[in-house]
């Protein structure tokens, strides 16, 4: 992305076709399935509509429809909601930081509708089930947890 966006204008479609040609890139996003790649589809798509579009009101909506895709595809980037919300609200107004927002949640309530349809709140079973075995695989958790019950002598203190 850094490289498009910093390449001459009339090298983009050149830079951008032997970018997207790169078999180690081709193998990894429809080979190996790893979902975080669409995340740099998305984010590069909010960089695009940030640096070309002039009315904050569109930056906004798509920004937020980018980032509501990118939370539908993954869990983390909804750690960037506060950032991007704070800056639209520092950089044009907090009407914009709302509809950036609504945007994300609008986006996101999209993408879940079918399987609340289908399953309600069952979709969210697998929560349930984390929480209740997560301690199987904890790795230093489950070090302070014996050293806790150890030293204290009460079953789980952590």
């Amino acid at each position: 992305t850094v490289i498009l966006v910093t390449t001459a204008p009339e090298e983009r479609l050149l830079t951008a076709l032997l970018l997207g040609w790169c078999p180690l890139a081709v193998k990894e996003i429809a080979n190996s399935t790893h979902l975080d790649a669409l995340l740099v589809l998305y984010f590069a798509g909010i960089m695009f509509a940030v640096q070309q579009c002039r009315r904050p009101f569109l930056i906004a909506h798509i920004t937020g429809a980018l980032l509501g895709v990118a939370i539908l595809t993954k869990l983390y980037p909804v750690l960037l909601l506060p950032v991007f919300g704070a800056w639209f609200a520092a950089r044009n107004s907090l009407a914009t930081a709302a509809m950036f927002c609504g945007a994300t949640a609008l986006t996101c309530l999209a993408g879940y509708a079918p399987f609340l349809y289908n399953d309600g709140i069952h979709v969210f079973a697998g929560f349930q089930t984390f929480t209740d075995t997560w301690v199987l695989n904890s790795g230093l958790f489950a070090v302070l947890d014996q050293l806790c019950t150890s030293v204290i002598g009460n079953e789980n203190v952590a």
